[in-house]
């Protein structure tokens, strides 16, 4: 892997304020966080977030092949999109044509990550938490492990 995903930053505390702010904010987006592993398909071959390759995730990657670059969760033996690192455009855009993307593979291993608008949905769908995405934000990648971007915020319901 040529470089690597940036991960979002800590949600400051108190964790229930900062969230409802960011959550009425309309410059942020709020997606689920699962509790999967980071993946990255980089048109080849999916790969994990420090660079090892994902072995056990060959019943997906046929649907895949030909596509541009995803950003993503793999988790349960299914792949959730949530970013598309060569598009160039905004969050917005990026999202836009992610949605179309996803639709357009057709496939029942590969999902579009769903949107989050209240912590109890956290609860409900057992998800390990949300990242709030700015919404006019680039993708940006990082040649150094373990690096992260404020763009994305992360809060993990361990944190409550």
């Amino acid at each position: 892997m040529e470089w690597y995903p940036l991960k979002p930053i800590p949600g400051g505390k108190p964790r229930k304020a900062f969230f409802n702010r960011l959550l009425a904010d309309p410059t942020w987006v709020c997606e689920a966080k699962l509790d999967g592993r980071r993946g990255i398909w980089d048109g080849r071959t999916l790969w994990g977030r420090t660079g090892q390759l994902m072995p056990k995730c060959t019943h997906v990657t046929p649907f895949l092949e030909g596509r541009p670059a995803l950003d993503g969760e793999w988790m349960g033996g299914e792949f959730w999109c949530f970013d598309l690192p060569d598009h160039g455009g905004t969050f917005v855009e990026r999202r836009l044509a992610l949605e179309g993307l996803v639709k357009d593979i057709n496939s029942p291993h590969v999902h579009l990550m769903p949107r989050c608008t209240d912590w109890g949905a956290v609860h409900q769908n057992d998800w390990e938490g949300v990242v709030f995405k700015k919404l006019s934000s680039p993708y940006k990648r990082a040649f150094q492990h373990s690096k992260t971007t404020a763009d994305w915020i992360k809060f993990r319901a361990e944190w409550e």
